[in-house]
């Protein structure tokens, strides 16, 4: 990490890049790579990234932003980037994810588009599919083996309390 003594206010924007980012503790270091401080390691904090519609905030490895810096006197880390944003404004990739899932487009050989079809809903969000029915008291029912034969159905064994 750079040890540069250059002051900057909160209005000076920068370009980074994202070093690492944590998505469950929120928060992660960016990378200057344009300006006074580049080359230089900034923290960065869930609460610092800007987003257009209430979600989830995170960033992802790689991933090019733009930001301000904030000077904190009384914290482990003194500087802290803050205004999170994609380049010239635009979205990060955690605001983008959910646009590109929601058409998936099939394309010909040729180039053209073939097809378009709605992408399915994540398992974690639709409700789980009935399954058929499985052994049941009373009823036959065979062991299947990993070498992919059946065994002889069994019939379950009474207790000897009957």
């Amino acid at each position: 990490m750079s040890t540069d003594t250059v002051v900057t206010t909160s209005g000076d924007r920068f370009i980074g890049r994202v070093k690492w980012f944590n998505n469950k503790a929120g928060y992660g270091f960016i990378t200057v790579t344009t300006g006074p401080k580049e080359g230089s390691d900034i923290f960065v904090h869930h609460s610092g990234i800007s987003v257009v519609s209430e979600q989830y905030k995170y960033l992802v490895q790689g991933e090019y932003i733009e930001f301000s810096i904030d000077l904190l006197k009384d914290s482990t880390h003194e500087i802290q980037a803050v205004k999170v944003s994609g380049i010239n404004g635009g979205k990060l990739m955690c605001e983008t994810r959910r646009e590109f899932r929601q058409t998936r487009v099939s394309y010909k050989s040729d180039g053209k588009e073939e097809s378009s079809e709605p992408v399915k809903v994540p398992r974690s969000v639709r409700a789980p599919k009935p399954r058929g029915t499985g052994p049941r008291e009373g009823s036959d029912w065979s062991v299947v083996r990993g070498s992919g034969k059946q065994s002889k159905p069994r019939k379950p064994v009474a207790s000897k309390d009957e």
